[in-house]
């Protein structure tokens, strides 16, 4: 691989411009939404460009033009492994950006959208930079731009209403403990990419057969979960519009069904996508370790939302908000806290049964013990 001095200037722009637009403009204009999403979009034909200028040498042509206006390619241009790299260094280099411009600026409108968007990144950069234009490649990429601009979009929008994000009220100033949400940020944005990324990086299939079984099962699966993902942000985003509504529980609509439908919905989307790319990895003999790496995409996710940061810290949140109402433990013996479920049938189930197969952790209801002093490992407070 060889830069030379022309490249140098281009690859510059292309990696430094974003960012430094965005930082210049937060004093200058009160349209600081509109500076700050056209801004961001700029990253996009950026990074590609800049990867593209680091690994011309092996695509044996000098313009990018002409490269992405090419024929379909039968292999990709670099090594599953080699993509992964490329795409964890884009990620570092955006995440630890916007790090530095939220930090300096103490603000939170680019937070969530930065997220959303190195995942816009990441797709398009793996899909166009590996050249291998497969059904099932293509497919797995739209779904997951989709997936990003509709989260995406739907943050920037909640955000820019709030003013501010009051998760880091209390880590926004301390440079430290603000850095470690982005290190996570970075975890969260590559390792749920993974099974875009190395479709994207699989031979061309001989008999494109997509369209098969796991296809379709997949697509419905991602399908229902941006639908539940839609219904729950846009039903709960109305309710707190509301003024009225301040001290009230949402529990309808598909609140109705379960405490957290929307992190439901999520889980449903990631792993669609999975199912869809893992007929690409099955196929390839050579490339078996795909499946499996690509299989941590929808775990992570799982474990994040259930164990972390997702539903643990949603239930402290009402818990401590609403303690012990009367109407809201009933709500939470009655709603299952994941799996859309009836609560006329899910309030008649023994705990046991709440407990494995509906994931009605103990973890859940913690707050609520301390407050009836009741020992952690009881299960009377919900059950």
């Amino acid at each position: 691989m060889a830069i030379t001095c022309g490249d140098c200037p281009r690859l510059l722009c292309s990696i430094l411009l974003p960012p430094l637009g965005v930082f210049f403009q937060v004093g200058c204009t009160k349209d600081l939404a509109i500076n700050v999403l056209l801004t961001l979009l700029g990253y996009i034909p950026g990074i590609i460009h800049a990867v593209y200028i680091l690994v011309k040498d092996s695509i044996h042509s000098t313009s990018p033009l002409l490269y992405l206006t090419t024929s379909v390619m039968d292999e990709p241009l670099v090594s599953g492994g080699v993509m992964l790299l490329i795409c964890l260094g884009v990620t570092v280099f955006m995440q630890c950006s916007f790090f530095a411009i939220a930090f300096t600026c103490q603000f939170d409108k680019v937070t969530d959208l930065a997220g959303a968007l190195n995942f816009i990144v990441l797709a398009l950069l793996s899909l166009v930079m590996q050249g291998v234009y497969d059904t099932r490649a293509v497919v797995v990429t739209c779904l997951q731009v989709a997936w990003a601009v509709r989260l995406g979009s739907f943050l920037f929008v909640r955000v820019l209403k709030r003013g501010r994000d009051a998760r880091f009220d209390e880590m926004r100033a301390n440079c430290m403990a603000f850095f470690v949400f982005w290190v996570f940020q970075i975890l969260w944005v590559f390792i749920v990419s993974l099974p875009v990324v190395l479709v994207n990086s699989c031979g061309k299939q001989v008999d494109d057969s997509f369209g098969e079984a796991r296809d379709v099962v997949g697509i419905v699966l991602w399908g229902l979960g941006m639908a539940l993902e839609y219904a729950a942000d846009a039903s709960k985003s109305a309710f707190n519009d509301d003024s009225s509504n301040k001290d009230k529980l949402l529990c309808s609509g598909v609140w109705k069904y379960s405490r957290h439908p929307n992190y439901f919905g999520e889980i449903l989307c990631w792993v669609g996508v999975t199912t869809v790319a893992s007929a690409n990895f099955a196929s390839n003999g050579s490339e078996t370790w795909f499946y499996y790496v690509s299989a941590i995409s929808p775990a992570f996710t799982f474990f994040v939302l259930m164990f972390l940061s997702g539903v643990p810290l949603a239930e402290d949140r009402y818990d401590d908000r609403f303690g012990l109402d009367p109407d809201y433990l009933e709500y939470k013996r009655s709603t299952s806290p994941l799996i859309i479920f009836p609560p006329q049938i899910y309030r008649q189930l023994p705990a046991p049964m709440k407990r494995w197969c509906f994931l009605e952790l103990d973890l859940y209801s913690r707050k609520l013990r301390e407050l009836e002093k009741v020992p952690p490992t009881s299960y009377q407070t919900i059950s």
